[in-house]
């Protein structure tokens, strides 16, 4: 699916008002027939907002928190396993569910400090 930005989003609204063809604005905007379609029909269910597809990536997670951070360097530093074997410490004495990578990350940013 191609992305649109609110700016393309109103002109094919505009270019609808008008009384362009579906097909037209596709084949111009560079998108499919439904996709055109959905646009039009969220326009007309919104009323006069026009609304924008929203992003539909996954939500980027946050940094750790200092708790997530503390059980990681504390787990490291006491046992020097790796970020796999780290996170089943971790999960098994603290409770916490930590992502190896995440392990990771916070593991590089410490050896990079010292």
């Amino acid at each position: 699916m191609k992305k649109l930005d609110e700016s393309k989003v109103r002109w094919i609204i505009r270019q609808k008002r008008a009384g362009m063809l579906t097909r037209q604005i596709s084949r111009t905007m560079g998108i499919s027939i439904s996709w055109t379609k959905k646009i039009w029909a969220r326009y007309r269910h919104a009323g006069d907002a026009i609304t924008y597809p929203a992003p539909m990536s996954r939500p980027a997670n946050g940094l750790p928190g200092r708790r997530e951070h503390s059980a990681v360097l504390s787990a490291y530093c006491k046992h020097r396993y790796g970020a796999v074997r780290t996170e089943g410490l971790i999960e098994q004495n603290e409770g916490i569910h930590i992502p190896h990578n995440t392990i990771h990350g916070i593991i590089e940013i410490m050896r990079n400090r010292s």
